[in-house]
């Protein structure tokens, strides 16, 4: 009987360092019947030769190389091209566990699922490599995810693109693609449209290494637009919880604990940057309309938010400042 065939998409932008580990992982997987897309998203550094050297190696490989568009652009060109029955994006500085594949392949299918969703580990790494620090997310159940019971810390888990197994025809005949120049928040956006509909199932394994390092890749790099997407993000999540019919006051709830990390993030940033104009920034953002409704909602989990919003709401923008600078 002929086996599924699952196509593993990697985009790779300037990773020469990184991209061997992620792909010998790949290449070793328990599963053999896989299709490995890298595709060189205008390199400029040896990235593009290595993923050639590599096609060489195994006839799995893929390779593509285009001009470069950001990892979105790269993704979709992986999806334009795979031939597979499922379909899996890998970043291409992280690694996966060599069962990942087969175990995620069983999930899915025992399930019947559109979507399968697994754990993850977050490796801190220093500057030789060296493991420093390793942390885990992972489901509380196994089978179908329980909407009732999301909160932030499952939402993050459903953004990311890098720890599931998607039918790739469910991706094609929705004709979902990621959005091409989106940045920061492009797997929460793909995701929310992604999983709106979908019969979503869940992996208690822990299955990709998310690498934490000084690093400037596809996925990690300033934004100076970074709260124009903070805010896109809490309105995808939004968007996702409607679509699920959750009860207006869980809704309501994530909604709030959403808002408040934006401000935290925010505010963080402005100091941790010495912004001349930290006082009228912050201030500004209060006085957003959903900020404010959070603030004023007095609806906090702790009485570290409760403080937190108390400076805010009187203006005490030099206590918040000197308090980010000295962390």
């Amino acid at each position: 009987m002929k086996k599924d065939i699952v196509s593993i998409v990697i985009p790779i932008y300037n990773v020469e360092l990184y991209m061997k580990k992620c792909i010998e992982t790949i290449i070793n997987q328990t599963y053999k019947e896989i299709e490995i897309i890298l595709v060189d998203d205008g390199s400029t550094d040896g990235s593009g030769e290595i993923a050639d050297g590599y096609k060489e190696m195994d006839s799995r490989i893929k390779v593509i190389h285009k001009i470069n568009g950001g990892l979105s652009d790269a993704r979709n060109a992986g999806i334009e091209q795979a031939k597979g029955k499922y379909i899996c994006f890998i970043d291409s500085d992280d690694f996966i566990e060599k069962d990942m594949v087969e175990k995620m392949l069983n999930k899915i299918n025992s399930l019947k699922a559109d979507v399968i969703v697994c754990g993850y580990y977050i490796d801190w790494e220093n500057n030789n490599g060296e493991l420093i620090k390793q942390e885990k997310r992972q489901f509380e159940g196994d089978g179908y995810i329980d909407k009732n019971k999301v909160n932030q810390e499952v939402l993050e888990m459903l953004g990311y693109a890098w720890n599931k197994l998607y039918r790739l025809d469910y991706l094609k005949d929705n004709k979902f693609r990621f959005i091409k120049g989106l940045s920061l928040i492009e797997d929460t956006e793909f995701n929310s449209r992604v999983l709106a509909e979908a019969k979503i199932g869940i992996d208690r394994g822990l299955f990709n290494h998310y690498i934490q390092r000084n690093r400037v890749t596809l996925g990690n790099k300033n934004y100076d637009n970074f709260l124009e997407l903070a805010i896109k993000l809490c309105k995808c999540h939004q968007y996702l919880l409607k679509k699920w019919n959750l009860k207006e006051e869980k809704i309501e709830e994530i909604k709030i604990r959403d808002y408040l990390l934006v401000l935290k993030r925010y505010s963080k940033i402005c100091a941790s940057q010495n912004k001349s104009d930290f006082k009228k920034m912050i201030s500004e953002l209060s006085e957003n309309e959903e900020i404010k409704n959070m603030i004023m909602s007095k609806k906090y989990k702790n009485l570290k938010d409760k403080i937190f919003c108390f400076i805010i709401k009187h203006k005490l923008f030099f206590i918040l400042k000197n308090y980010y600078k000295n962390r």
